[in-house]
This record gives C-alpha cells, sequence and structure tokens, in this order.
C-alpha cells in the first residue's frame, strides 16, 4: 500500500500530486515542482511556483519554507539528504 508522488503539468503551471500505488485517488497537494519524499517518508520537499524550497507532510498541511534565496533552487531540483 505504498504512495506514488508525482508532477502534473497544466496551463496553469505544474501541481505535486499524490495517489496509492494501485492508482487511486488522485490528489493535488501542492502548486510546485521537483517533489521528493523524504528518507523516513515523513515529510516531502518541493519547488513552488515561485521557485522557494518548501516541506509539507504527505497529507499536503504543515508546509513549510526552507529557503530564501531564488538562487539556491535556481535548478529546481529538490533531494534529501541524510
Amino acid at each position: 500500500g505504498g504512495k506514488i508522488l508525482f508532477t502534473q503539468y497544466t496551463a496553469a503551471g505544474p501541481d505535486v500530486l499524490v495517489m496509492d500505488a494501485d492508482g487511486s485517488p488522485v490528489r493535488r497537494l501542492a502548486h510546485g515542482t521537483a517533489a521528493a519524499w523524504s528518507p523516513d517518508g515523513s515529510r516531502i520537499l518541493y519547488t513552488s511556483r515561485s521557485s522557494q524550497l518548501f516541506t509539507m507532510v504527505p497529507d499536503g498541511t504543515k508546509r513549510r519554507r526552507v529557503s530564501h534565496s531564488m538562487r539556491l533552487v535556481r535548478a529546481r531540483l529538490a533531494t534529501w539528504r541524510r
């Protein structure tokens, strides 16, 4: 019963979505891209549409900005380090 995290691109911009491994249901968690699970699966790191890094819990709540400079996320690829 795992979850799949992915980005959907629309005319309005990218969105971070999650769905069950069996394909249902799909839920939008945030406006953004380049999402990645934390190593323990307790948080998600993503790049917002404004090019800032945020974390959130897997249900899309408890968002926290973790970057304060767009230069830090210019590549728009977020990754976790242990």
